[in-house]
């Protein structure tokens, strides 16, 4: 599946968890909402989304491994034109 250009739901695993936490907000459920700028055979580049208040104005992508993937669903597609 295609990912690049949509918002997904990025549920970690405990080795994901571990590696990302401090660099994205990870939900109890050890999930996070990003922006997917690529992916490729590594993993995918994400932005992650976060609360306005809490968003790190510095954050850039991050390339979250597939080793670091439990699951990823599609939150929303880009709205390109």
């Amino acid at each position: 599946m295609k990912l690049a250009g949509r918002v997904c739901l990025i549920r970690l695993t405990r080795i994901g968890r571990r590696a990302l936490e401090g660099v994205v907000g990870i939900t109890e459920q050890g999930s996070f909402e990003g922006w997917v700028r690529e992916q490729d055979e590594i993993g995918v580049w994400v932005r992650p989304v976060e609360e306005e208040e809490a968003a790190d104005l510095r954050a850039g992508l991050v390339l979250v491994k597939w080793d670091y993937v439990a699951t990823i669903r599609v939150v929303e597609a880009s709205g390109s034109s």
